[in-house]
């Protein structure tokens, strides 16, 4: 029943790369896929599977939080943005003491 098993999940190329896809995510039980490689192959085979499994899902995982980091850091980014423009455009339109529409380097001076 074992070296079945071994047939199935690692018996050509293919089978082989979908049993990898599968335990990456969550198809498979990693346990299901790492015995018969260590029972009928070598356990160093089970263990390499093991820290390709673990990497994978930590690069996974690296760039889902890399993908939230960066639209956060964006958002943050519009938002200082909106906020230099909210205080730039309050100190022209408080400087524009004649309400003229434009703000001349004396009312400029005297807000400075």
């Amino acid at each position: 029943a074992g070296s079945q098993e071994l047939s199935h999940y690692w018996g050509s190329l293919t089978r082989s790369m979908l049993s990898l896809y599968q335990a990456i995510l969550g198809g498979l039980d990693w346990d299901d896929l790492a015995r018969p490689l260590a029972e009928f192959v070598s356990p160093y085979m089970a263990l390499l599977f093991c820290l390709y499994v673990g990497f994978a899902l930590l690069a996974g995982m690296n760039v889902i939080t890399g993908v939230f980091v960066e639209s956060a850091r964006e958002k943050a980014e519009e938002g200082k943005r909106n906020e230099f423009m909210r205080v730039a455009t309050e100190f022209f339109m408080n400087s524009d003491t004649d309400n003229s529409g434009t703000v001349t380097f004396a009312e400029f001076e005297e807000q400075i």
